[in-house]
């Protein structure tokens, strides 16, 4: 499948989502050689960006290097991405513990607007690529705003880390399963009603459960 880069946003980051998705969807196998000559042809780029990206996707384990040998395709498995989910279960649920501490109205606002949204997304009786976008743009606003409350740029940073390694299969699998839509959409509503109450507690036990069950059935429902 021929991909494009845009110019809107950075080359970098689109190489990233670009190699991570042949990874994840099984385009690029297991222990397959990649060629930074080969990738920058087929992207129509420099090497540059194509290092850069190797590097970000070694950070992510999608990818090893051998020295004076190149980089390689990690060996992907379901338990390996339920390791990751689990752990970023854990974080996510810290963000939301944090967060109650000091959300402010504001970003209350912007939470409960993302879920209006992404309601009426899933309401539409046509699920079609613009409906799958807008949901994952809401539910995707909804968390980072409650991680960028939790006021940790460190925690942050390794919950977004480890997001961007389960993206692909999620948007996958999710836009197959208008059910599995709904029952997360039940979740984030639980989930900003403890937000709004400032439970710190049951926030995070809300959003640790949320983030492993929609890991699990990510996977289950991901076709390898």
């Amino acid at each position: 499948m021929e991909r494009k880069i845009v110019e809107a946003i950075p080359i970098r980051d689109q190489v990233v989502e670009i190699i991570r998705e042949m990874i994840l969807n099984g385009e690029l196998e297991p222990e397959q050689q990649l060629s930074e000559r080969q990738l920058g042809r087929e992207l129509h780029v420099s090497t540059t960006p194509i290092k850069e990206a190797f590097r970000i996707l070694q950070s992510e384990g999608l990818l090893y290097s051998v020295p004076r040998k190149g980089s390689f395709v990690s060996e992907f498995s379901k338990r390996n991405v339920l390791q990751t989910v689990y752990i970023r279960g854990v974080l996510e649920g810290v963000a939301a513990y944090f967060a109650c501490q000091n959300i402010t109205d504001h970003e209350i606002d912007i939470m409960e607007k993302a879920l209006t949204r992404s309601g009426k997304f899933i309401l539409k009786k046509k699920v079609d690529s613009e409906v799958v976008r807008g949901i994952e743009t809401q539910n995707a606003l909804f968390h980072s705003t409650l991680r960028n409350a939790s006021q940790n740029s460190h925690l942050i940073g390794l919950i977004e880390n480890m997001r961007s390694i389960d993206k692909t299969i999620r948007q996958v699998s999710l836009r197959r399963d208008t059910e599995e839509q709904i029952r997360a959409h039940k979740e984030h509503l639980g989930i900003f009603e403890a937000m709004k109450a400032r439970n710190g507690k049951e926030a995070e036990a809300l959003m640790n459960a949320h983030v492993r069950r929609v890991g699990n059935y990510v996977v289950e429902n991901n076709k390898e």
